[in-house]
């Protein structure tokens, strides 16, 4: 199954829908999937502007926020594990990260109706001294990442929201709180 045209014009940009489309296209199988284009506000088409069907900005090729969702929705295909979310508008991809050794990457997306309010997140990482590189240790390193839904403007960087050090314990969990996850946002959370 092949879908040609993935993303709608009004969510082309949201980082927390598009990860709430590639979990779809997950779950239903698919083989592949390409990125539609669409207009932009301009009234252009971003199809045929050297843009990456919009992943990029016109004329100056800075990435916007939805090309940083796809470059780690791209790190996270290889060496997934399993993962889950409680809340249905919460979708989720857990990975040993392919750009950084030794580090698990957490991806999480928020999608839904524009009326949803922020929420508060608990991930939960489980069987932690099962990964090779951290079964000796009782404490992990902890970064979060921010992808804001900053629709069709630069996004130089992700936004760093948090660097800490967290106890690993008896059980071989962790648990890591995100207040204010914002509806069409998307967060990284990297263990190393």
């Amino acid at each position: 199954i092949h879908i040609n045209e993935m993303t709608s014009q009004s969510e082309q940009f949201a980082p927390g829908s598009i990860l709430a489309f590639f979990s779809a296209l997950e779950k239903g199988k698919a083989d592949a999937a390409c990125r539609a284009c669409w207009n932009e506000s301009t009234g252009s088409s971003n199809c045929f502007n050297n843009t990456l069907a919009g992943l990029l900005v016109p004329n100056t090729n800075n990435p916007r926020a939805a090309w940083w969702t796809y470059r780690y929705y791209n790190l996270s295909t290889k060496d997934r594990v399993e993962s889950s979310a409680t809340l249905p508008e919460i979708v989720s991809f857990a990975s040993l990260s392919s750009d950084s050794p030794q580090t698990v990457q957490i991806l999480l997306g928020y999608f839904g109706d524009a009326g949803a309010v922020p929420k508060n997140v608990q991930l939960t990482l489980k069987n932690l001294p099962s990964v090779t590189f951290l079964s000796s240790r009782k404490k992990v390193n902890v970064e979060i990442l921010r992808i804001p839904n900053s629709g069709e403007n630069v996004l130089g960087q992700t936004e760093l929201v948090s660097e800490t050090e967290k106890d690993i314990d008896t059980s071989g969990s962790i648990a890591i709180d995100i207040s204010k996850f914002n509806l069409k946002e998307a967060y990284i959370v990297k263990i190393f």
